[in-house]
Protein backbone atom coordinates (compact mmCIF):
# COMPACT_ATOMS: atom_id res chain seq x y z
CA UNK A 1 0.00 0.00 0.00
CA UNK A 2 1.39 3.38 -0.96
CA UNK A 3 1.80 6.06 1.23
CA UNK A 4 -0.52 8.73 1.23
CA UNK A 5 -0.38 12.63 2.64
CA UNK A 6 -4.13 12.58 4.02
CA UNK A 7 -5.73 14.15 1.17
CA UNK A 8 -7.83 12.71 -1.08
CA UNK A 9 -7.64 11.70 -4.47
CA UNK A 10 -8.56 15.31 -6.52
CA UNK A 11 -7.86 17.24 -3.39
CA UNK A 12 -9.41 20.47 -4.98
CA UNK A 13 -12.83 18.74 -5.60
CA UNK A 14 -15.26 18.61 -2.12
CA UNK A 15 -16.74 15.67 -1.27
CA UNK A 16 -17.69 12.19 0.21
CA UNK A 17 -14.62 9.41 0.07
CA UNK A 18 -13.99 6.06 1.78
CA UNK A 19 -11.58 5.67 4.10
CA UNK A 20 -10.53 2.99 6.86
CA UNK A 21 -9.87 3.80 10.16
CA UNK A 22 -6.93 0.90 10.43
CA UNK A 23 -4.44 1.10 7.48
CA UNK A 24 -4.22 -3.00 7.64
CA UNK A 25 -8.14 -3.32 7.98
CA UNK A 26 -10.97 -3.26 4.85
CA UNK A 27 -13.71 -1.59 7.23
CA UNK A 28 -15.13 1.23 4.85
CA UNK A 29 -16.24 4.52 6.58
CA UNK A 30 -17.35 7.45 4.56
CA UNK A 31 -15.67 11.27 5.51
CA UNK A 32 -16.61 14.55 3.55
CA UNK A 33 -13.28 16.55 2.45
CA UNK A 34 -13.32 20.21 2.60
CA UNK A 35 -10.47 21.75 0.44
CA UNK A 36 -11.06 25.15 1.08
CA UNK A 37 -10.00 24.56 4.51
CA UNK A 38 -7.55 21.29 4.01
CA UNK A 39 -10.11 18.94 6.73
CA UNK A 40 -11.98 16.14 6.69
CA UNK A 41 -15.44 15.85 8.57
CA UNK A 42 -16.40 12.76 10.14
CA UNK A 43 -20.42 13.77 11.62
CA UNK A 44 -19.32 16.46 13.55
CA UNK A 45 -15.78 15.91 13.93
CA UNK A 46 -12.79 17.61 11.89
CA UNK A 47 -9.63 15.96 11.37
CA UNK A 48 -6.89 17.13 10.09
CA UNK A 49 -4.84 15.78 7.04
CA UNK A 50 -1.62 14.74 9.43
CA UNK A 51 -3.94 12.50 11.45
CA UNK A 52 -6.07 11.31 8.15
CA UNK A 53 -2.72 9.49 6.67
CA UNK A 54 -2.89 7.39 9.83
CA UNK A 55 -5.63 5.47 7.79
CA UNK A 56 -6.55 3.63 4.98
CA UNK A 57 -7.81 5.96 2.12
CA UNK A 58 -9.59 3.45 -0.21
CA UNK A 59 -11.20 6.13 -2.83
CA UNK A 60 -14.08 8.68 -3.61
CA UNK A 61 -17.69 7.88 -2.87
CA UNK A 62 -19.48 7.71 -6.29
CA UNK A 63 -22.57 9.22 -7.16
CA UNK A 64 -25.10 7.22 -8.93
CA UNK A 65 -24.43 8.93 -12.38
CA UNK A 66 -20.84 7.41 -11.71
CA UNK A 67 -21.96 3.98 -10.45
CA UNK A 68 -24.11 3.46 -13.26
CA UNK A 69 -20.91 4.31 -15.70
CA UNK A 70 -18.59 2.40 -13.62
CA UNK A 71 -20.93 -0.84 -13.88
CA UNK A 72 -21.72 -0.65 -17.45
CA UNK A 73 -17.88 -0.59 -18.73
CA UNK A 74 -17.39 -3.41 -16.52
CA UNK A 75 -20.14 -5.01 -18.34
CA UNK A 76 -18.67 -4.50 -21.28
CA UNK A 77 -15.39 -5.95 -20.46
CA UNK A 78 -16.20 -8.71 -18.87
CA UNK A 79 -18.59 -9.36 -22.24
CA UNK A 80 -15.42 -8.85 -24.21
CA UNK A 81 -13.77 -11.31 -21.72
CA UNK A 82 -16.29 -14.06 -22.05
CA UNK A 83 -16.50 -13.91 -25.71
CA UNK A 84 -12.80 -14.38 -26.05
CA UNK A 85 -12.72 -16.95 -23.37
CA UNK A 86 -15.50 -19.18 -25.27
CA UNK A 87 -13.54 -18.82 -28.67
CA UNK A 88 -10.63 -20.07 -27.32
CA UNK A 89 -13.18 -22.64 -26.12
CA UNK A 90 -14.63 -23.59 -29.49
CA UNK A 91 -10.97 -23.84 -30.97
CA UNK A 92 -9.81 -26.19 -28.67
CA UNK A 93 -13.19 -28.37 -28.83
CA UNK A 94 -12.81 -28.35 -32.88
CA UNK A 95 -9.34 -29.70 -32.36
CA UNK A 96 -10.24 -32.33 -30.41
CA UNK A 97 -13.06 -33.17 -32.87
CA UNK A 98 -10.75 -33.62 -35.52
CA UNK A 99 -8.54 -35.30 -33.56
CA UNK A 100 -11.55 -38.03 -32.94
CA UNK A 101 -12.38 -38.09 -36.33
CA UNK A 102 -9.43 -38.69 -37.51
CA UNK A 103 -9.15 -41.68 -35.51
CA UNK A 104 -11.97 -42.96 -35.93
CA UNK A 105 -11.10 -42.84 -40.06
CA UNK A 106 -8.14 -44.68 -39.08
CA UNK A 107 -9.49 -47.37 -37.44
CA UNK A 108 -12.16 -47.71 -40.52
CA UNK A 109 -9.44 -48.17 -42.61
CA UNK A 110 -7.98 -51.08 -40.89
CA UNK A 111 -8.24 -54.42 -42.42
CA UNK A 112 -11.38 -56.41 -40.95
CA UNK A 113 -8.83 -58.93 -38.87
CA UNK A 114 -6.60 -56.20 -37.57
CA UNK A 115 -9.63 -54.80 -35.48
CA UNK A 116 -10.34 -58.31 -33.82
CA UNK A 117 -13.03 -59.58 -35.88
CA UNK A 118 -12.63 -62.79 -38.60
CA UNK A 119 -10.06 -65.09 -38.13
CA UNK A 120 -8.85 -66.78 -40.87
Amino acid sequence: MAEWDGRPQNPERMGWHWFSYRPDLMEPHVAFWVPSVQEWWIGDEVISVVRMATRRYLGPCLTPDEMASALAAARREGAAEMRERAAQYIDRCRVAVLGITHVARAIRALPLDARGGEHG
